[in-house]
């Protein structure tokens, strides 16, 4: 941590806030990772990884109405991106209807979902 400490205040703009974060959460240092996290997207407000780890962070907080729209936004933009799917679904905070209009969305644009989404997602509608 105070090495990913160290290189962050060498660098404000470098991506090791997302390991930082990611260790804080670990730790159970929550509010921290998600002061890191929020500093950290703003200088970098493309990194997918960060707002994954807000995600989790936020879920393992109990602030699942506020991981829901993060986690909805890194699908946005990475349809594929499991990680983000697997904890929509493991709280429940996917719904049926959301799953159906993502694939529709895919389907319209021919978008394919990789064997993992696409499995994750019919395990959503469950």
């Amino acid at each position: 941590i105070e090495r990913c400490r160290q290189r962050l205040a060498e660098d404000p703009q470098s991506g090791v806030f997302v390991l930082l974060a990611d260790l804080l959460r670990e730790r159970g240092s929550f509010e921290e990772a998600l002061a890191v996290l929020a500093d950290g997207i703003r200088q970098r407000p493309e990194s997918l990884a960060a707002r994954v780890v807000m995600g989790r962070t936020l879920l393992e907080t109990g602030r699942g109405d506020e991981a829901r729209p993060v986690l909805a936004g890194v699908l946005e933009n990475d349809r594929d991106n499991v990680v983000a799917l697997r904890l929509l679904a493991e709280e429940g905070l996917i719904h049926r209807s959301m799953v159906e209009d993502l694939m529709e969305y895919a389907d319209a644009r021919d978008i394919r979902y990789s064997k993992n989404s696409a499995a994750i997602a019919a395990a959503a509608r469950k």
